[in-house]
């Protein structure tokens, strides 16, 4: 079957595609979730049952995700269901899928609830885990004019999000306050508020190599403006890396982020 959805391929990589369960405790509520969070082919036509999931990522059946590895996260809820047959038989699915190195891939991952670190480290992923939080804070590093070297985004009651490429990859930590707020202390000359972003309530996250390139990381906001973080040349990866925010119906993205100067 071929692949209308997924991001641009380079290689042998997939992109991944995070499955938030977080409001998950049913396998009713799992399906939803899959055919919301997850752009598939025949999704209309697709079961709704496990037979159907493990029939759609390995033989392209309806509920096709493409060439790409889905990450489950959040599922503490969802394991608590049945005495937790249900996580084990789609974490059952996912080993099944990676000895046949099948055409979609599937993972359960279990996090710590304490700040996680590096969360992701990809060339092409979509994340909804954000979906629905607001924006209590944001900042860039600005080593050199004009650039933004590292993301950091607060959204309410959550860890810090630290964003930045490197080396043609996107990269996404989860760091606490403290960790932050030293690491503020040490830029302090070279951080910049991000106005822009400030009350805004995210969508989707999603980190792009477009057209087999370096990578990017790109948010979609529910006003309709979106963000967007890329290396200034795609070439080259040590580049430096530019921030842009479009503003709803605007044509052409801008890369100052407004009002706002370095954290006092």
């Amino acid at each position: 079957m071929t692949d209308v959805h997924a991001p641009m391929s380079s290689g042998n990589s997939r992109p991944v595609w995070v499955l938030d369960c977080s409001q998950v405790d049913t396998p009713a509520r799992f399906w939803e979730a899959y055919l919301t969070q997850i752009l598939v082919e025949g999704g209309e036509y697709f079961g709704r049952n496990l037979d159907a999931l493990r029939d759609a990522l390995s033989a392209g059946g309806p509920g096709w995700p493409g060439r790409v590895r889905i990450e489950i996260h959040a599922a503490e809820r969802l394991a608590a269901y049945d005495g937790g047959s249900f996580i084990r038989a789609l974490e059952a699915i996912g080993e099944d899928l990676a000895a046949q190195d099948a055409g979609a891939w599937l993972a359960v991952v279990r996090r710590s609830p304490r700040p996680s670190g590096r969360l992701y480290q990809h060339e092409r992923l979509r994340s909804r885990e954000l979906a629905d939080t607001t924006v209590e804070r944001a900042a860039r590093w600005q080593p050199r004019p004009d650039t933004c070297q590292i993301l950091w985004v607060k959204p309410r009651n959550r860890y810090w999000q630290r964003f930045f490429l490197d080396a043609g990859l996107a990269f996404w930590e989860e760091w606490s306050d403290s960790v932050i707020e030293n690491e503020f202390d040490e830029l302090r000359d070279e951080i910049i508020s991000v106005d822009g972003l400030r009350d805004q309530r995210i969508v989707v996250v999603q980190f792009d190599a477009r057209g087999g390139g370096a990578a990017e990381i790109r948010f979609e906001l529910e006003s309709g403006a979106s963000l967007r973080i890329f290396p200034v040349d795609a070439s080259d990866l040590d580049s430096d890396s530019h921030l842009e925010i479009r503003a709803p119906g605007h044509q052409k993205a801008r890369r100052k982020d407004g009002p706002g100067g370095s954290l006092g």
